[in-house]
């Protein structure tokens, strides 16, 4: 039996055709793992976000209830010592300035950057690093 072992070309040897379509490869597997990469870190974002929100609206539904009923019994004790609708007026009015204050600090903090993708662009940023450097 006659065995012929394969010739592997240098560096040097390797034509461009071959070495454009290594690169097209090399990069093609990059970009699906990156892109994979990101689909399971939104996924996962995603997920955590729906469980927080069932979390929340069952937390905000009984916590509002308990509050109504605190700020009813301001009232009621206001009562005593002026007339009920002064007493409402100021219990509603107080918790209407607080209510908005805790809008604004809320806003502030909730932004479209908090939900961006950072482990996949991390990667994508020294993925270009590492082409920039080998195309120089």
């Amino acid at each position: 039996m006659y065995h012929q072992e394969a010739h592997v070309p240098s560096a040097g040897e390797r034509s461009l055709v071959a070495l454009f379509t290594n690169l097209f490869r090399h990069t093609t597997a990059l970009l699906s793992e990156e892109i994979e990469l990101a689909r399971t870190e939104l996924s996962g974002k995603l997920s955590s976000i729906g469980t927080g929100a069932v979390s929340l609206g069952i937390a905000y539904l009984l916590v509002s209830t308990g509050f109504l009923v605190l700020l009813l019994c301001c009232v009621y004790a206001l009562e005593i010592v002026w007339p009920a609708w002064a007493a409402a007026l100021l219990v509603g009015g107080v918790t209407f300035i607080i209510g908005l204050l805790f809008l604004a600090v809320a806003i502030s903090k909730v932004k479209a950057r908090n939900l961006a993708p950072q482990a996949s662009m991390e990667s994508l940023r020294r993925d270009r690093e590492v082409v920039k450097e080998h195309l120089s």
